[in-house]
């Protein structure tokens, strides 16, 4: 079979997800939600409270480049489209898949702090233990996400 057969059998939207290797219907059902969110013109702060809510339901259950590779190709022309800064995004995306790290059901990073830690401290108290740290983190992603410019003093300085 040449090349131009094999184009010729394979659609366009098979193509980008075959390229993406992710399954289709779980692209698919991305693809959808975010087309919904674009064309509901919806307020900043209610797209970014989707854009959240998003991320940290995909960080308690995925490893952060993961989540990267599934959502960033469709949320960067999202934001764009809303004239919001990139850097800001990333800064944002980043403190999500922290917090995501650290949440339960899975919680990577607890996964981690009990195997490093072994008996002396049960699964159970270190996502006690957390708790504070989790709290810190949301207080900081309510800071960034109000007020850009905290993330963004050191990239305008170096310009």
């Amino acid at each position: 079979m040449t090349n131009s057969q094999a184009d010729q059998q394979v659609t366009p939207d098979q193509r980008s997800y075959a390229a993406l290797r992710i399954p289709a219907s779980r692209q698919y059902l991305l693809c959808a939600a975010l087309a919904m969110m674009a064309e509901a013109e919806l307020s900043v702060v209610v797209l970014l409270l989707a854009i959240a809510a998003i991320y940290l339901l995909l960080g308690m259950f995925l490893d952060p480049i993961g989540i990267m590779v599934l959502t960033l190709p469709l949320m960067i022309p999202l934001v764009e489209s809303y004239d919001m800064n990139l850097i800001w995004f990333g800064v944002v995306v980043i403190k999500l898949l922290e917090i995501g790290l650290i949440t339960p059901p899975v919680g990577l990073n607890v996964f981690v702090i009990a195997n490093v830690v072994g008996k002396e401290a049960p699964i159970d108290k270190i996502f006690a233990g957390i708790t504070r740290f989790l709290s810190v983190d949301v207080i900081v992603l309510v800071l960034i996400m109000s007020f850009p410019m905290i993330s963004l003093l050191i990239p305008m300085a170096a310009r």
